[in-house]
């Protein structure tokens, strides 16, 4: 399996867990706009660098085709030891393009139909929140992993 030379993989479902942050946190006490643009602005941001990842992997001999990025010791128990890892390959990058296009668009309609609602940084934060576990479920290179993502 082929290694990044950058950690780039990460930032794919950690821009709209950011946003989910920043939008839980202070959206209440945020611009309606401002948080609108901070929810679409990550997930767009998220499908930028997936399609740079796609684009690396077009230049990779096609049976070497697989990221993978270690991002921290989750269990490390005796013998057992799970990795937090993320992987993408063909498979998993159509996922990720599907998952974080598709999304934005949900999200850039959802700032006209949501214009009304006062709650509406609570929408947002879950819909970022919603496609982050996704990204986690697709890009989970072990079961414990993408369990987590299903579970989101």
């Amino acid at each position: 399996m082929y290694q990044l030379p950058y950690d780039l993989l990460i930032w794919i479902p950690l821009l709209p867990l950011f946003g989910a942050i920043i939008n839980g946190m202070f959206g209440r006490g945020m611009d309606r706009r401002m948080v609108q643009v901070i929810a679409c602005g990550s997930v767009l941001g998220s499908f930028l660098i997936a399609i740079q990842v796609f684009r690396d992997l077009l230049m990779i001999v096609p049976m070497k085709r697989r990221f993978a990025h270690d991002v921290f010791t989750w269990v490390g128990v005796a013998d057992l030891s799970i990795n937090f890892k993320l992987m993408i390959d063909p498979l998993s990058i159509v996922m990720v393009l599907v998952i974080t296009g598709v999304g934005f668009l949900i999200h850039l309609y959802s700032t006209e139909y949501m214009d009304h609602d006062k709650g509406g940084w609570k929408y947002f934060c879950y819909l970022n929140l919603f496609i982050f576990f996704m990204l986690i479920l697709v890009m989970g290179a072990s079961f414990p992993v993408m369990f987590v993502g299903w579970e989101g």
